[in-house]
């Protein structure tokens, strides 16, 4: 499961993990419609801690204490009562059997739409048809590579792009 889903945390844990025994919040989550249960880690090392509060409080998490998170107890809507947008990826694993696996996991925790776009101020199309002229004669100066062993088509949708506005 790869992509941008949106998340609610049911579960957490504050431990030692890794190689260095690193002190690391780690919070499961829940995805509407979804069996996986993806694990984001939150690293709380000098270089890393800014990022995991910020991951915190797109969660929804009020507090300014690391001892927040020391009650395995503490009902996890006090901690992180909101939903967020979760940057998933897909990481190998081998069991001690030998046995491949893949663990879906959480890259990054960003507020709910963050993933979007929107122009705040959209062209209209008179500007539009003025622009494209020269954005046209700008883009031939440097064409597309082709990455094909065919040549590309001059023109495959045969005219302006802007006739039928």
């Amino acid at each position: 499961m790869i992509g941008t889903y949106q998340g609610k945390a049911i579960a957490f844990t504050l431990d030692t993990i890794g190689e260095n025994g690193n002190l690391a919040v780690q919070i499961r989550w829940v995805i509407e419609n979804e069996s996986t249960k993806p694990i984001s880690t939150h690293w709380l090392t000098e270089a890393a801690m800014e990022y995991s509060i910020k991951a915190f409080r797109t969660a929804g998490w009020k507090g300014n204490a690391i001892t927040d998170f020391a009650d395995p107890n503490t009902p996890i809507e006090s901690l992180f009562p909101d939903k967020a947008d979760l940057v998933l990826f897909e990481e190998p694993w081998t069991t001690n059997d030998g046995e491949e696996r893949i663990a879906t996991k959480v890259q990054f925790v960003n507020r709910i739409g963050s993933a979007t776009l929107t122009a705040k101020h959209a062209p209209d199309k008179k500007a539009l048809l003025a622009m494209a002229g020269k954005f046209k004669a700008a883009a031939a100066k440097d064409p597309a590579k082709s990455t094909s062993a065919e040549p590309a088509d001059e023109d495959p949708f045969g005219g302006d792009d802007f006739e039928n506005l």
